[in-house]
């Protein structure tokens, strides 16, 4: 009796425990990750089904119990003292949904409706699928999450407008300059702005990048077919080339001067120059908007597109939170479907138990001449008589499923005789 139980309240027995970058330091993130681990390597009888997700913003641990009492129970079989960790929190059942459907549709992330939580969110469904470790609850779980996320991103415009600087600044430069196909694009500076930048560029199939950095080893480092790169000591040389000028360097005064620009463009005056300091303090002079056909857009500039586009995006969140309760309701449903699916299972197995033992004896009576065609008709008699006895039955039993009604599937297995 308890084992139909579970089976009805099959979320409840779900649970999430995790830290992420909204409640911990990386630090402290690395450290709730080993202890995951750990747990992982061992895990006990009573975990049926598991699944981490694990990003370098978030680590997570999905987990279907035998009980919702041990679902509680996650951060003490982790390591947790008593009083779990402040910077971890714990999620159970429909909260537990809720939490990763959010995180899937990007509500959660360091960059409102960025997309790659998607991809990642995919995999994992994929690693637990493949390795066996998530059963039909914790798979019905994430299928219906990378769902939430697929339909946040393609009904509503959560993901639509550009919400990094990096980003800003490349649509930018392509709406200034009618497309970057073609243009050639210098990023001076390859710390970690410099390093988003490039990424964006090669997500977007750009090539002719021209790389600049004070110590050339990082640069070759980044370097790929896409890209070339150029001493320092030849930074006139990306200058003159240079249709897009990304500079994030971490000078304290200015590494292009409106001399230097003007001079190493003197041959190709004419041609022109999207400068786009992504650095503070800035490293291009600001009088270098006095030269003709360069537009020089600075970080106060950027900032004030970014805080439009992050406004856009926020005006979808309720949408979004639609779209998620709507599927928390399917999950609710698809559970209870998945709950009767044994018990449907052992009504057919008994009956065609039943049919089969009952058929030998009738066919060893009529005997060994029996005609081949009535032992047929009387085979499909046998197969009739059990599939239209059960088919009232098993019809209200998914009629009830369907609906979201509780099913008593232990009065049904005591009423046909059926194990637990």
């Amino acid at each position: 009796m308890k084992q139909e139980t579970k089976q009805i309240t099959a979320l409840e027995e779900i649970a999430c425990f995790g830290v992420s970058h909204r409640t911990a330091p990386v630090s402290v993130r690395e450290h709730i990750q080993e202890q995951i681990a750990r747990f992982m390597a061992d895990l006990p009888p009573y975990i049926t089904e598991h699944a981490l997700l694990s990003t370098c913003n978030r680590v997570e641990l999905y987990v279907r119990t035998t009980s919702a009492e041990q679902a509680i129970q996650l951060p003490a079989m982790i390591g947790q003292s008593e009083t779990p960790d402040p910077y971890c929190y714990l999620y159970q059942g429909a909260d537990a949904a809720q939490h990763l459907y959010r995180v899937s549709a990007g509500l959660d992330s360091l960059v409102l409706g960025e997309p790659q939580i998607l991809g990642q969110v995919r995999h994992t469904a994929a690693h637990a699928q493949q390795n066996k470790t998530a059963g039909r609850a914790l798979q019905s779980l994430l299928n219906h999450a990378t769902t939430v996320g697929k339909r946040a991103r393609t009904e509503t415009a959560i993901s639509h407008s550009p919400a990094s600087v990096s980003s800003v600044a490349i649509n930018l430069a392509h709406r200034e300059l009618n497309g970057l196909a073609g243009k050639t694009i210098a990023i001076i500076g390859l710390g970690e702005m410099g390093r988003l930048v490039l990424k964006a560029l090669r997500h977007r199939g750009l090539s002719d990048i021209l790389l600049v950095n004070r110590t050339r080893a990082v640069a070759e480092n980044l370097s790929a077919a896409d890209s070339q790169v150029i001493d320092w000591a030849d930074l006139d040389v990306a200058l003159r080339q240079a249709d897009v000028l990304f500079c994030a360097t971490g000078a304290t005064l200015p590494v292009i001067t409106s001399d230097r620009l003007h001079q190493a463009r003197a041959q190709n005056e004419t041609k022109p120059l999207i400068a786009l300091d992504l650095a503070v303090p800035r490293n291009i002079e600001t009088a270098v908007r006095d030269i003709p056909h360069v537009h020089l857009f600075d970080m106060d500039h950027l900032h004030g597109t970014l805080d439009d586009a992050l406004a856009a995006r926020q005006k979808e969140v309720p949408k979004v939170e639609e779209i998620i309760t709507e599927e928390i309701n399917h999950l609710h449903l698809s559970l209870q479907q998945l709950a009767i699916q044994p018990l449907i299972s052992d009504l057919r197995q008994q009956a065609e138990t039943i049919r089969q033992r009952e058929l030998e004896r009738t066919m060893r009576h009529l005997g060994e001449n029996l005609d081949p065609a009535l032992r047929k008709h009387v085979e499909h008699l046998s197969r009739s008589l059990i599939n239209k006895m059960l088919h009232q039955p098993m019809s209200h039993l998914r009629q009830q499923a369907e609906t979201g009604e509780q099913v008593d599937t232990s009065a049904v297995r005591q009423l046909f005789g059926l194990q637990e």
